[in-house]
């Protein structure tokens, strides 16, 4: 299995609990050839089992859903020893959300609507910055 760093490849999860969200994102990140999806969740616990064995470069995190909201799944994942980065995703552009996400550690804040414009220079600027935190890109606003 390759891990991070070792290919040319961005190792992505997908966590969401809409059917149709994950459809249509996997549609827009399979046409980017440099991102591979690893691996989709419908939970927050879900994807904390699943990050260990897959070694995702990058979570996309939804901030609802069942069993374990993203921000805490964001949080717990934090933990771990070398964390992949985490984008949270929500349908809801909100500072409070925003605010909440950064707290809990999440490396940027997508809003769904602006899923197809933002994510692939999101998720690129991860790449391209290497893995240092004093490196990591800003969230996006």
């Amino acid at each position: 299995m390759l891990t991070r760093g070792q290919a040319a490849q961005l190792r992505v999860l997908l966590v969401d609990d809409s059917p149709e969200f994950v459809r249509s994102a996997l549609r827009t990140l399979a046409l980017d050839a440099e991102v591979v999806v690893v691996g989709c969740a419908t939970s927050g616990r879900q994807a904390l089992e699943m990050v260990p064995d897959l070694e995702p470069d990058v979570v996309l995190m939804d901030l609802a859903m069942p069993e374990m909201n993203g921000l805490e799944a964001t949080k717990r994942i934090k933990t771990l020893a070398d964390p992949p980065r985490v984008v949270i995703l929500t349908l809801y552009d909100d500072p409070a959300y925003r605010e909440a996400a950064q707290a809990a550690g999440a490396d940027a804040f997508v809003a769904k609507a602006d899923w197809s414009r933002r994510m692939p220079s999101t998720i690129h600027a991860f790449e391209h910055r290497g893995w240092s935190g004093a490196d990591a890109p800003d969230p996006p606003a």
